[in-house]
């Protein structure tokens, strides 16, 4: 038996150990997933919305239950309040959107013969400052550019808010994610703490826990703005319907509302577009564009310097220097998507780092510090008086131990 053995060899190595046909398998389902996912990416702007008013309205059904009431029945509460908001506001304010839209890119041919007349006399004036006429090339080619993109976008604007309106699939399906995700999010967040590794769950669910209340904060905040933003910017632009007959006044506070988020450059955008809407689409063309520019960078002034710091607070703690460079560097690597992220992004960065460098949650090196004589025990020391001086407001001196 041993002679047979010996002539047939020693039996072949497999080519894959037991361990790497695991991995490849986990390698060919990962990848299968991702591959699925990619093909499904259209439905998951409506699971991220759901989630995230699930997540914004989340402290108050937390609320509620410490109130007495039971979950359900405070996702059943919150969730008609919302459902009744929303039927309203759908009745209402959609029929007039998508009018606006309509007649926007109807009149669109018109308003950019406008605008071409005053993009002559821009150059005729700036002629006289500008002789090489390098400049005026540079803003012909934007504007070429900028009327061509809205061309074409403008009828895919207006289809894709009219085709989303009148989806009773969205409509039907976006309520009952919202209630699910208001539903689940603590068993959720309950599941995801068990996966964690013992070793480290506390201190990650100590770092998640700040920047949780963070983004918090700041979700709710924002969101709080921009609605008010939003129906500051219509309520002075209608004044101007009312006075000049300016036209897109819910368009331009829409747009108003939805590129707050956006510090610094959505206050020049929203501004911008009043601007040019009021000169396009009334007689009296300087003094009703300069209102509406007037108007819509006064609103923004007064949400950016009083009303915005109230109602978000402190809650991102970045210094201006930083949210710029997080605007620009978010900008260069995802454009708009990647400015409107940015901030909260690296308010979550900041957070991490603080905790791993404890140092760097230090106040400013120009602060002075505060004097607390509590904590050391230390009194102030009475003022010297000569001999036979009578003590402040008529105590009389305790004597010392050698008067004694």
């Amino acid at each position: 038996m041993s002679n047979q053995r010996t002539q047939d060899g020693p039996a072949a190595e497999p080519l894959l150990t037991r361990r790497q046909v695991r991995l490849l398998g986990y390698a060919v389902l990962a990848g299968g997933l991702l591959w699925a996912l990619y093909r499904c990416r259209s439905v998951f702007p409506v699971f991220l919305l759901g989630f995230l008013l699930a997540y914004i309205f989340d402290p108050v059904l937390d609320w509620l239950q410490t109130k007495g009431s039971s979950r359900s029945r405070a996702t059943l509460l919150v969730f008609g309040v919302l459902t009744v908001l929303g039927l309203a506001a759908a009745v209402v304010l959609v029929p007039i959107i998508v009018s606006q839209v309509q007649s926007l890119v109807t009149d669109y041919g018109a308003y950019k013969a406008t605008l071409g007349e005053l993009a002559s006399r821009v150059e005729g004036w700036a002629g006289r400052f500008d002789p090489s006429g390098q400049t005026l090339d540079a803003v012909r080619e934007a504007w070429t550019k900028l009327g061509t993109y809205a061309v074409k976008l403008a009828p895919r604007v207006g289809a894709w808010i009219a085709g989303s309106v009148s989806s009773l699939f969205l409509l039907l399906v976006l309520p009952l994610i919202t209630y699910y995700f208001m539903q689940e999010i603590d068993p959720l967040r309950a599941r995801i703490r068990r996966l964690l590794p013992a070793d480290y769950a506390a201190e990650i669910v100590k770092i998640s826990g700040e920047i949780n209340q963070m983004l918090g904060r700041y979700i709710r905040g924002q969101a709080t703005v921009c609605l008010l933003v939003g129906a500051s910017t219509t309520a002075v632009l209608l004044i101007q319907t009312a006075a000049f007959g300016m036209r897109y006044a819910l368009l331009c506070g829409l747009l108003a509302g939805a590129t707050s988020v956006v510090p610094f450059l959505g206050a020049s955008i929203s501004a911008s577009v009043a601007g040019l809407i009021g000169y396009v689409t009334t007689s009296n063309s300087w003094l009703c564009a300069g209102l509406a520019l007037g108007s819509v960078v006064g609103v923004n002034q007064l949400f950016d310097n009083v009303i915005t710091p109230r109602i978000v607070g402190k809650s991102i703690g970045l210094h201006p220097l930083t949210v710029m460079f997080a605007l620009m560097a978010g900008g260069a690597l995802s454009g708009i998507l990647g400015m409107i992220i940015a901030v909260p992004a690296a308010a979550s960065l900041k957070a991490l780092l603080v905790h791993v460098f404890p140092q760097l949650q230090e106040g400013r090196l120009t602060e002075k510090p505060e004097r607390n004589t509590r904590d050391t025990g230390a009194r102030k020391a009475p003022p010297k008086r000569r001999p036979g001086q009578k003590a402040a407001r008529g105590r009389p001196d305790k004597p010392t131990r050698g008067q004694r």
